[in-house]
């Protein structure tokens, strides 16, 4: 759900910020947040690589994937009620009270609060949009499709555990990122034409909520 450079650019900005918990909540000063014109031009030209890259390599490997961008009335149906279970998941890494999903959250806290507290509500929703469309066309899209081609199963294993690695913040979570990756690819297949509209709007979804709910942690957190 949340991409390598996020955490990237907080490392790059620990003297600008610092996050101090506080019981169930962080406290942040005025200088504590990132600039927003920075974190959005890196996370935008990070999210644009990345689909130039997946643009590319679907060229190169001849995967069309328009034919899997098909608008359809049942993708956005299955894309949208598919990211209710992933919010739920989301919501419940942030409030409980188990170490594993406390280790998650404090990294949450820790990297993306001072990313996300300048920033808008319209911003956190073209991010999410971003993510949710270059990570679908990457890796549900290009390279599974590409690798499918000879061997289905292996494909979705491998690609899916990339994935998971691909979002390495702890080994719980590279299990849960793989196991998501599964779960959208299943909604790609269970359009009937195959659509990559269905992950994609589940995955933005479900990047937005998060996202959304960080940021009003980082809010409140100011004021």
């Amino acid at each position: 759900m949340f991409a390598w450079y996020q955490i990237y650019l907080s490392c790059q900005s620990r003297d600008f910020f610092a996050v101090v918990e506080s019981g169930s909540k962080c406290e942040m000063n005025d200088s504590d947040a990132i600039s927003r014109t920075t974190f959005l031009t890196w996370a935008g030209l990070f999210q644009c690589g990345m689909l130039i890259v997946a643009l590319s390599l679907a060229t190169w490997a001849d995967v069309d994937l328009w034919q899997y961008l098909t608008w359809r009335p049942r993708a956005l149906a299955v894309g949208c009620v598919a990211a209710i279970p992933l919010c739920v998941l989301s919501l419940w890494i942030q409030r409980s009270s188990w170490g594993q999903f406390r280790d998650i959250r404090n990294i949450w806290r820790e990297t993306l609060l001072p990313l996300l507290a300048s920033c808008h509500r319209h911003d956190v929703v073209i991010l999410s949009l971003m993510v949710g469309v270059s990570e679908e066309l990457l890796f549900r899209g290009t390279l599974q499709l590409w690798f499918s081609s000879d061997h289905f199963w292996a494909a979705v294993i491998a690609v899916n555990l990339l994935f998971g690695l691909a979002h390495a913040v702890t080994r719980l979570y590279v299990v849960l990122a793989t196991a998501v990756g599964m779960y959208f690819t299943a909604l790609m297949w269970l359009c009937d034409p195959p659509s990559l509209l269905a992950p994609i709007i589940a995955h933005t979804l479900c990047d937005l909520f998060a996202f959304e709910l960080l940021r009003r942690e980082a809010s409140a957190a100011e004021s």
